[in-house]
């Protein structure tokens, strides 16, 4: 990441071109991780940061770049990935469950994640697994078969 970004809004004037008066107000910051990035993207509603080292600019960092970044981490731009939500209720020991049963399918695991579900949909945490597989509807029968609630496949 870069060694330091620069952050600036204009100051709004009424009257006058945009190209005869611009105020800008500087923020320098150190980031280390592009989670920084993406939190000032969203903190200050803007859609870039340009990346600037040692006072020169050296790249543009935009929210689409940290978006790709992202989808990566989670395999959704590899062709032939899916993605499988099930409802987890019990404790961490079922996903040690979950990883031998997948690879039973022959299944390759690329990545696991939780989040909190929708609480008026019933819905506790919520474990995705990402992975290749070449049937994932097969897969999640297979879980569901062994009792574990699928909420959702996503090809």
């Amino acid at each position: 990441m870069a060694k330091s970004v620069n952050i600036y809004r204009p100051t709004p004037c009424k009257g006058i071109w945009a190209g005869d008066v611009f105020l800008f107000q500087w923020l320098v910051l150190r980031l280390q991780r592009g989670s920084e990035a993406a939190n000032l993207l969203v903190k200050h509603k803007i859609g870039a940061l340009p990346v600037v080292d040692r006072g020169k600019l050296v790249g543009i960092i935009t929210a689409t770049d940290l978006l790709r970044a992202f989808a990566e981490v989670l395999g959704a731009t590899e062709e032939g990935v899916a993605r499988i939500d099930l409802s987890l209720d019990g404790d961490s020991s079922e996903l040690s469950t979950i990883v031998q049963l997948v690879a039973q399918e022959n299944g390759e695991i690329l990545g696991i994640g939780t989040y909190q579900g929708d609480p008026t949909e019933g819905k506790g945490r919520v474990v995705y697994l990402r992975l290749r597989a070449a049937d994932a509807n097969r897969v999640a029968k297979m879980l569901t078969d062994k009792n574990f609630t699928v909420l959702t496949v996503h090809p």
